[in-house]
């Protein structure tokens, strides 16, 4: 019950704000569209990449492993190793694509975010176009 209530009043205060349905569909759009389009991708490939850099190598015997490279277990989070911006490695190519894609897109997102925000704005105000 409270949270339908909640709902409701949240839908109502939007539709209060934003008499325009136009300019929150933009919003939604600069921010749901550019993060699917644009960040995402780069996010998974960067986990791919982490992975594939960290996996062991299955087609070693772990009889022919020396004992320093068994079970060696990085201290950091993955989350944080794809966030470091580490551009080492085997796949330092794709690494840098990745960071570079990543950024513009999340630039991107902000630029549309601002554009929708400001016309939502101007028509609260009045001084729309």
């Amino acid at each position: 019950l409270f949270l339908r209530t909640g709902l409701v009043l949240v839908t109502y205060s939007v539709a209060v704000i934003v008499p325009n349905v136009q300019v929150l569909i933009s919003l939604a759009g600069a921010l749901a569209g550019s993060s699917t389009a644009l960040l995402i991708p780069p996010m998974l490939e960067l986990a791919l990449i982490d992975h594939l850099e960290t996996k062991p190598d299955i087609t070693m015997s772990p009889r022919l492993v020396p004992p320093s490279l068994q079970n060696t277990q990085q201290n950091t989070s993955s989350f944080r190793r794809l966030c470091r911006c580490d551009v080492s490695g085997k796949f330092w190519m794709k690494k840098l694509k990745c960071f570079i894609l990543f950024w513009m897109g999340f630039v991107f997102m902000l630029i549309g975010a601002y554009a929708s925000m400001s016309d939502i704005v101007h028509i609260w105000f009045g001084t729309g176009k």
